[in-house]
């Protein structure tokens, strides 16, 4: 793969090319997303009682700004750590499939077939845990793959959505 830097990325997840493949790569991330969001908001609210308290001569401000201080750091090793998954090579990531649009294909992340691309229905669906879709691959009459899903507090997917549209991949 000459070029390492996705076609488009959607939080956790990302789309390479390579040549005519389509490389869906989840990175692995969206439980620190989720934990990065409610560190901020946990460490916002126990910095501004901490010292709000102090302000009124309580010393119970101390712990909460203690805590607060965790919570800042807790949030700056999970934002490295995010960032450095995204960063190894491709070969390293967890390639959830490929769509080989020269062979028509579509193939798990070790390259294997699991479906022609005439039995293969991409499109948007619901998720329970979240009010952004996701994107899945039908296979007609066996399963249903999940390429992305969407997350609202890492902006949604719709930038998956109009990557594939623009391939035609997406109606």
């Amino acid at each position: 793969m000459q070029n390492q830097k996705p076609a488009v990325e959607a939080g956790s997840y990302a789309i390479f090319e390579d040549g005519k493949k389509i490389i869906f790569v989840d990175f692995g991330t969206d439980s620190l997303y989720i934990f990065n969001f409610t560190a901020v908001i946990l460490s916002l609210i126990l910095t501004g009682n901490g010292v709000l308290q102090l302000s009124m001569g309580n010393q119970f401000g101390i712990v909460m700004l203690i805590l607060a201080f965790l919570g800042w750091a807790a949030l700056t090793k999970s934002v490295k750590w995010a960032k450095n998954a995204k960063e190894k090579p491709l070969k390293n990531q967890r390639i959830t499939a490929i769509l080989d649009l020269e062979k028509n294909e579509l193939l798990n992340g070790k390259n294997e077939l699991i479906a022609p691309l005439s039995q293969v229905d991409i499109k948007k669906a619901m998720q329970v845990t979240s009010s952004s879709p996701s994107l899945v691959a039908v296979i007609k009459g066996k399963k249903t793959l999940t390429l992305v899903k969407g997350n609202a507090l890492t902006g949604g997917s719709h930038q998956v959505f109009s990557y594939l549209k623009e391939k035609g991949l997406l109606k």
